[in-house]
């Protein structure tokens, strides 16, 4: 599979778009394990192996990613070469990138809700755990030393610790869970 590194001249590129098309790459990134230079890019030949094995969920334009990611699953070589695209013609794109980025991102969200449960889940469950405790932290000291609870703020925190440690729960089950169908999808082969 060969897949281009876009490079367009730095001065047709909009900035909306290089912004975008790196959260996507860094998305990809970490929904699939792989460090590509520009995961939207339309511009790819496959081979047989790929053909046979890349089978799309997807019908819209976050295609890009998920054939990436595929073939990382299936250990298929891909190599990136330098392409040059423009962006100083009018109405060449299907779809308009405000559009485009934010549903790709949203299926790359659900993919590594599948494929990386620890980072959908546990990660943020960990932030969350750790805000709660830190003011816990902070409300009793302000308790201790002479201070009062305010329902509100205590509410927060203890809201974020119990929600925090189901997501946290939840990522390491379901981290489990994906690694036992992984596992059984290698015994089959």
């Amino acid at each position: 599979m060969v897949q281009d590194s876009s490079t367009a001249t730095e001065k047709n590129v909009p900035i909306y778009r290089k912004f975008g098309m790196k959260v996507l790459d860094i998305a990809t990134y970490i929904a699939g394990g792989l460090n590509v230079t520009d995961s939207q890019s339309g511009f790819r030949a496959y081979g047989r192996k790929a053909i046979e094995n890349i089978n799309l969920n997807g019908t819209d334009m976050s295609a890009g990613s998920e054939i990436l990611i595929q073939a990382r699953d299936h250990k298929l070589k891909f190599t990136e070469v330098e392409i040059h695209c423009r962006y100083d013609l009018e109405d060449c794109s299907s779809e308009h990138p405000f559009i485009h980025g934010p549903r790709v991102l949203f299926q790359l969200l659900k993919d590594m809700e599948y494929r990386r449960p620890l980072y959908y889940f546990a990660v943020p469950g960990l932030i969350m755990v750790s805000a709660g405790v830190l003011m816990g932290l902070k409300f009793l000291q302000d308790y201790i030393l002479g201070g009062y609870l305010r329902f509100g703020p205590t509410l927060l925190m203890v809201m974020l610790t119990i929600i925090g440690a189901f997501m946290v729960f939840t990522g390491i089950i379901l981290h489990a869970i994906s690694r036992m169908i992984f596992l059984n999808e290698q015994m089959r082969k």
